[in-house]
């Protein structure tokens, strides 16, 4: 079994756990001004962006630490988090400059943000990244991958779910550019993506911030 696999399914077990406990309830998300039923609590976001932050770094050749390119990058996405509404601007942000050709970017509960070296190459200005980082946030804000669990919960899809866990991993420049999200599987586990809404729905909070 691959490493990969490995983590990948302890991530699994872990979301199953949190699908097992979830009482039934919806909430009112201050970013969007939508009723939200969710799968996870403030603190269970956290804790699974935490715990996979660093098996999602080395599997994406891990973080460019030149303090330049990683400050430039930082700065830019702190700049936008203290933007977010209600309690967000206090979640435990992060962004890494993956050291991947790979054109993506995606994000993790909780705050952990994610942009390859290879879309990086592909922009030309500041805007434009500015704008991928703020879709990104957008989607922890909106609190998409909660969503998305409870959607599937809701519709019975079977097996542990991750609901676009890594923020819909997109395939090229264009797709990240327009969140336009896909799904995938991996591992025997089903990312799902996020909708056509959810992705619009974080271009406009990007675009807020």
């Amino acid at each position: 079994m691959s490493t990969r696999t490995s983590q990948l399914r302890i991530v699994s077990v872990a979301l199953a756990a949190v699908v097992c406990s979830w009482l039934s309830g919806c909430t009112t998300n201050e970013a969007t001004g939508r009723s939200q039923l969710l799968a996870m609590s403030r603190e269970e976001e956290i804790q699974v962006g935490e715990e996979n932050k660093a098996p999602l770094t080395e599997e994406f050749g891990g973080a460019i630490t030149d303090p330049a390119l990683h400050g430039y990058v930082a700065d830019i996405g702190r700049k936008l988090a203290a933007q977010t509404e209600a309690d967000n601007p206090s979640l435990p942000w992060e962004f890494t400059l993956l050291n991947s050709q790979v054109i993506n970017a995606f994000a993790l509960p909780g705050g952990k943000v994610f942009i390859s070296r290879g879309l990086c190459e592909e922009m030309t200005n500041e805007a434009q990244l500015a704008a991928v980082v703020g879709h990104e946030i957008g989607h922890v804000t909106a609190k998409h991958t909660s969503e998305r669990m409870s959607q599937a919960l809701g519709t019975s899809i079977g097996g542990a779910v991750i609901g676009g866990v890594i923020g819909g991993v997109l395939g090229g420049k264009d797709g990240v550019l327009l969140g336009a999200g896909g799904g995938a599987t991996v591992g025997g586990v089903v990312a799902l993506s996020f909708s056509r809404d959810q992705e619009i729905e974080a271009d406009r909070l990007g675009m807020r911030y």
